[in-house]
């Protein structure tokens, strides 16, 4: 059973968007040596992440997240366990127009599957240029939230 989280946070302050740059060199590495996935995308104000993983793993990461001062005003959007391919683990990143993260910001539902689909929508957007990264792993696994879950 993986955990997917779905999070929006807000670049703080006196951060620069160097701080994209940062986590882009850092993460993948460390994700991938923990079994997480992760989807991260960064419009110049607002981070929206997606990771997914085994459920422990993923809850370790989502402190690590949620104390790093780089960001402020984290909104969880979706906590969700589902069924997916296990060895599904990738790491990609885009920089995005302000305009992307509309529709999850201004989203009428609080139900984190209907969440979930819209932020793997977002991504199904991208062109495959803009995803840099495991792009194909990325569309694999926001194929995998428009999938019944089991159990």
């Amino acid at each position: 059973m993986h955990r997917f989280i779905l999070y929006l946070s807000r670049l703080a302050s006196d951060q620069g968007g160097e701080v994209f740059d940062s986590v882009c060199r850092i993460a993948p590495e460390r994700n991938r040596r923990a079994g997480i996935s992760a989807i991260l995308l960064f419009d110049g104000q607002w981070f929206c992440q997606l990771i997914a993983g085994e459920g422990e793993r993923v809850r370790e990461l989502l402190t690590t997240i949620l104390l790093d001062e780089r960001h402020i005003d984290m909104q969880l959007l979706a906590d969700e366990a589902q069924d997916v391919t296990s060895g599904l683990h990738c790491w990609a990143n885009a920089r995005v127009a302000p305009s992307l993260f509309d529709e999850l910001l201004l989203a009428e539902t609080d139900a984190p599957m209907a969440l979930l689909a819209l932020f793997a929508s977002t991504v199904g957007s991208l062109g495959s240029l803009d995803l840099n990264g495991d792009a194909q792993s990325a569309r694999q696994l926001t194929a995998a939230l428009s999938r019944p879950t089991s159990g």
